[in-house]
């Protein structure tokens, strides 16, 4: 069975012609799908009875199917589990950030990076997802949802998007096509744990997806503790990588920073992020810890956070602070998918 998300339009287009059905059928399916939210092929009224009969017998419309949701009751967070056809389980999370509209997308199945507050390192990675998978996430959120369309997207999820590169690039242009989910480019945000190659092959996109940084830390000695990868792309290193980005881009990133209370969270590591960083950043965005049962680590309370925020405005960098999201439908990454395999 081929899902009809994993598909470009010239892909499609050329797939009928081969059928001999003519490819001006690929945009009214696409139309159905994207705009319409149709999930089924007898929905699309305006196809002929037999396209219907020969799209049903060779595609399914989406990859994925919605296990479970949990919406919270807090804010206007979701969580979704999400099925594969290979009966694998990957998260999808829904949130909202003033008028901003946000889906979070996965990129593999479980994470190889095992970061040592992150829930996806902690069940087993077993494979990348396909850029109809990640596709299918996006759309059956916005479906279930009922939103005419979803305004920003970020690759945030389980998995790291650059172990992942093509997949996620494809997805990308699935998501920004006229005849996709027209989602503005730089409404779309990869975000990195800090893995180079990708990040200098990312610089030489012609997009303007957005490039966000997970950091965490300022120090190789806390930074492999809380995220391996630096063992093998260390933090000179990466932002080097990150300098030469910005040279070929001519587009700054987004540092992610999680507080960590008593571990990442004083005066003086703000001080010295800002001065590691501030040739590269237009934006720091610090997430308060989300707290989890698998992990001893706590957020700072809030008054920590915010002096630690007034640090860098201070110093001159725009820097927003996340409240603590989802705590109650398990959102932090991999909480969910975690509780379903050990079930």
């Amino acid at each position: 069975m081929h899902f009809l998300t994993d598909f470009l339009l010239t892909d499609l287009q050329s797939e009928l012609e081969d059928n001999g059905i003519k490819p001006y059928r690929a945009k009214q399916i696409f139309s159905w799908i994207y705009q319409k939210g149709c999930a089924s092929f007898d929905g699309m009224s305006d196809l002929p009875h037999e396209l219907r009969e020969f799209l049903k017998s060779r595609y399914a419309v989406t990859a994925l199917s919605i296990i479970q949701k949990s919406p919270s009751a807090r804010d206007r967070t979701g969580k979704y589990l999400f099925g594969t056809e290979d009966h694998q389980a990957i998260e999808g999370v829904y949130l909202t950030e003033n008028d901003r509209e946000i889906v979070c997308v996965s990129t593999q199945v479980g994470c190889p990076l095992e970061c040592s507050f992150c829930a996806s390192g902690r069940s087993p990675f077993l494979r990348n997802l396909t850029a109809g998978e990640m596709v299918s996430e996006v759309l059956l959120i916005k479906n279930d949802l009922k939103k005419a369309r979803i305004n920003n997207i970020v690759f945030m999820g389980m998995g790291e998007p650059f172990l992942n590169y093509e997949n996620v690039i494809k997805t990308t242009d699935i998501l920004r096509a006229h005849w996709g989910l027209g989602i503005g480019s730089r409404k779309i945000t990869i975000s990195t744990a800090g893995h180079i190659p990708g990040i200098l092959r990312f610089a030489k996109e012609n997009t303007q997806v957005r490039l966000s940084v997970s950091l965490h830390a300022i120090t190789d000695e806390l930074r492999n503790k809380l995220m391996p990868i630096n063992r093998k792309y260390p933090v000179k290193e990466l932002v080097a990588a990150l300098k030469e980005y910005v040279r070929i881009s001519q587009r700054k990133v987004s540092i992610v920073y999680t507080l960590i209370d008593g571990v990442n969270d004083s005066l003086e590591n703000a001080k010295r992020l800002f001065h590691m960083i501030r040739d590269v950043t237009h934006t720091i965005n610090l997430i308060p810890l989300n707290r989890t049962d698998e992990f001893p680590y706590q957020p700072p309370c809030r008054e920590k956070q915010l002096a630690f925020q007034k640090i860098l405005i201070d110093l001159g960098v725009r820097t927003t602070l996340r409240k603590e999201k989802g705590g109650d439908v398990n959102a932090a990454c991999g909480q969910l998918r975690l509780r379903h395999l050990n079930k």
